[in-house]
């Protein structure tokens, strides 16, 4: 991740963890590869959250469809209850998805551009652009919206 994306990204899941104070005891992942962004409890249950940051806000959003597989892996392979949420942030707007909910959602194969790392040098081994399988689910399924 170039360092004004990693700047923002860190200032976004700051800006989440300060607003969901009154919701839990939260905090932000040392793991920069962790599947997940915040951890934390929420009436007394294990939490994971994982933040995605949009510049426009749609009716329907999209998701890779390997990223929320491998958050309801993670609930699912738990010793105890945990709960997964997604939430996407858009201005000053934090919604709160539920991942099992989203992992129902019609999966949609899409031509969009690989992720590049400079780090891991993923650019120079991963064509441009390729076929990606995303859940596509409406925006108004969210469980919880706050301001950040």
């Amino acid at each position: 991740m170039n360092p004004v994306t990693e700047k923002i990204t860190s200032e976004i899941e700051l800006a989440v963890l300060k607003a969901l104070k009154p919701y839990g005891d939260f905090k932000k992942s040392d793991d920069k590869f962790s599947t997940y962004d915040l951890f934390g409890t929420t009436s007394g249950q294990k939490t994971l959250i994982e933040i995605k940051n949009r510049s426009t806000e749609y009716d329907n959003w999209y998701i890779e469809k390997a990223k929320i597989d491998r958050l309801v892996a993670l609930k699912n392979k738990a010793a105890y209850n945990l709960r997964i949420y997604l939430c996407m942030v858009v201005e000053n707007k934090a919604y709160f998805y539920n991942a099992n909910e989203i992992a129902k959602s019609k999966v949609k194969e899409v031509y969009i551009n690989n992720y590049t790392n400079e780090e891991l040098n993923i650019s120079k081994i991963m064509p441009k652009k390729s076929i990606r399988k995303l859940y596509c689910f409406p925006k108004n399924i969210y469980k919880t919206k706050i301001l950040i």
